[in-house]
């Protein structure tokens, strides 16, 4: 699976504006998302595991989270009673868990008759 990165993300006012750590944890919570099929929703307590700092932990991606909320790429929020972010934009740019999964089933259909055609041998 790929994650979608517009090609001008580095040079993005947004990210800019909060530097290239909180940016690498914004790219990493894309990665995170995507990988787990959570339609842009990240748990609170993965987020430093997302971008570990040496130590300080906590309070460096504590300081770069507030960053991406103020700016408006990530958002607090709290789904099935798990406190966490939400990646703004993350479905209109990435697809859905929904879709994935739609997508993963064609294609297992679509081996399975190609191996049921005596061609996987």
């Amino acid at each position: 699976m790929w994650v979608k990165l517009d090609d001008h993300f580095v040079d993005h006012p947004k990210i800019v504006a909060v530097g290239p750590l909180a940016g690498w944890l914004f790219v990493a919570g894309l990665c995170y998302a995507n990988r787990l099929l959570t339609n842009g929703f990240i748990p609170e307590n993965q987020v430093d595991r997302l971008l570990p700092l040496n130590g300080s932990s906590r309070e460096g991606t504590s300081k770069l989270t507030s960053k991406l909320c103020e700016i408006g790429l990530w958002k607090p929020t709290t789904v099935k009673t798990t406190k966490g972010y939400r990646i703004h934009d993350f479905l209109k740019y990435q697809p859905s868990r929904k879709q994935v999964l739609h997508e993963r089933k064609k294609a297992a259909e679509r081996q399975a008759r190609w191996r049921g055609n005596g061609n996987g041998k």
